[in-house]
């Protein structure tokens, strides 16, 4: 599946968890990744990642997310630009 920009894609990929404040050493959990599920406008793609946007308007962009390519699992293609499937 080739993807263009301006697809709207489903984005699977493995997060970071962050624990805050004090844990007793017993209470911390086995080191997991979140698996995250991201939907959004594909903006710009390169060897090192993806950027996905939320929304759009035109040439504008918001909730704009930065995803790194060693964190991507999978992309499926939802719609293309035109808003084909």
């Amino acid at each position: 599946m080739k993807l263009k920009i301006g697809d709207i894609v489903l984005v699977e990929w493995v997060d970071s968890v962050e624990i805050t404040g004090w844990q007793m050493m017993n209470e911390i959990a086995k080191p997991q990744p979140y698996e995250t599920e991201s939907i959004g406008r594909l903006v710009k793609r390169g060897k090192e990642g993806i950027i996905v946007a939320g929304s759009s308007a035109k040439d504008q962009y918001c909730g704009i997310m930065i995803i790194p390519r060693r964190s991507i699992t999978s992309i499926k293609k939802l719609r293309t630009k035109g808003g084909t499937k």
